[in-house]
């Protein structure tokens, strides 16, 4: 019959004992295991949320700058053709 870890079983000698002691520290040993993957799987969620964050800072930034790139030529070069115009816009995003 296979032992249940989670079954106390009364062994009467030392060794049982020994062997005890080693079934309680491989469950904490588990335990301890189960919640460094938890723990893993959460930061490796927080730095891809944060990675996210800032490439969607970058897009924000690259299209503001864009923008005003495009505001700036308008009011700068009224004589440019808007053709021109939105192909400099189209490069710069």
């Amino acid at each position: 019959m296979p032992l249940n870890p989670n079954q106390s079983v009364n062994f009467p000698c030392k060794s049982a004992q020994h062997l005890r002691n080693a079934i309680r520290d491989v469950q904490r040993f588990q335990k301890t295991y189960e919640a460094l993957e938890v723990e893993g799987v959460q930061e490796k969620k927080q730095l891809t949320e944060l990675h996210q964050q800032r490439v969607q800072s970058e897009l924000n930034e690259k299209t503001r700058t864009a923008l005003d790139n495009y505001m700036n030529a308008i009011d700068e070069n009224s004589d440019v053709s808007a053709s021109a115009v939105s192909v400099a816009f189209a490069l710069l995003v």
